[in-house]
């Protein structure tokens, strides 16, 4: 036996496929919209657990960035003050051969004295180099300043470092030993120039002072190389990170973007499957004449 079917029934039919419709037509205009595949976690509930966990690993290289970025000025500026500390150290050490010339008079001593204690200042100086208000040559103190300017002791904290993380696993020291390199107090290399400015003024031992200063500058120079080595290191990073920040970036755009050209043809399409619902509604559901006799 064939079921009449009713004007209602008719109804119901037609509404049911306009809604779906209707629900179609505005998820491919959220589509469209956002160029996003995963506007809910119902679209696609295993691509949206992928995506997260690509987020979450971009969020972490995204950190090592950072602390790549922060390294590299931490080293960059080690290396400026340790590059002009040697350089002037070769200037003091070309003053005291000069000064212990035998014919050199006196008068002409005292000026270099005069000159070694500005030199010392700027040293001093140097040893007190910070980088976004923390001492690189200090470890992990927060003194203001690495060395005091009367005494010259050393403030950091002996045997401390200053590390930064700048890959899974990685971690590089982005700080200086200043005791290493300035030594401390009565020790220090400014003690040794007022020593050497002293010897200057009184005509005393030269020779042995260049001594002095040649174990300064082989002080500073193994720790110019120390700083190069974890500079190479901090630039290695760099690079993989960027590698692999446009990586895990891939990855996000292949789950979660759409074609913008697929997008709107199907918006098109979804759009016009709507339009012909509803025609295909307002023909099924034309009023006859029973209607108008009841």
């Amino acid at each position: 036996m064939i079921g009449r079917v009713t004007t209602q029934t008719i109804f119901h039919d037609n509404a049911r496929n306009l809604q779906t419709a209707i629900a179609n037509l505005s998820a491919a205009q959220n589509t469209a919209t956002t160029q996003s595949k995963l506007n809910l976690p119902s679209d696609d509930p295993s691509a949206v657990a992928s995506a997260l966990q690509v987020r979450g690993a971009l969020k972490a290289v995204d950190q090592y960035g950072r602390n790549i970025s922060d390294a590299n000025g931490w080293l960059t500026s080690a290396d400026n003050a340790l590059s002009q500390t040697y350089s002037m150290l070769k200037t003091v050490r070309d003053s005291v051969i000069q000064g212990a010339n035998g014919s050199m008079s006196q008068s002409a001593r005292n000026d270099i004295a005069t000159q070694l204690e500005s030199i010392r200042d700027a040293l001093l100086g140097q040893a007190n180099t910070t980088f976004l208000g923390r001492s690189i040559f200090a470890g992990s103190s927060d003194a203001p300043q690495a060395f005091s300017t009367a005494g010259y002791a050393f403030n950091g904290v002996p045997g401390s470092s200053v590390d930064r993380r700048v890959g899974d696993g990685q971690s590089v020291r982005v700080d200086v030993d200043g005791s290493a390199v300035y030594g401390n107090g009565a020790t220090s290399m400014f003690s040794d120039l007022d020593t050497i400015i002293n010897d200057l003024r009184t005509s005393g031992n030269l020779t042995a002072d260049i001594g002095l200063v040649d174990a300064r500058m082989n002080a500073v120079s193994t720790a110019q190389s120390q700083v190069g080595s974890q500079l190479s290191a901090v630039q290695n990073a760099q690079d993989a990170n960027a590698s692999q920040m446009s990586l895990l970036q891939g990855k996000k755009s292949d789950i979660e973007d759409v074609d913008t050209g697929q997008s709107i043809l199907n918006l098109t399409m979804m759009n016009n499957v709507y339009t012909a619902s509803l025609m295909v509604t307002a023909k099924s559901l034309q009023t006859s004449l029973m209607d108008f006799l009841r």
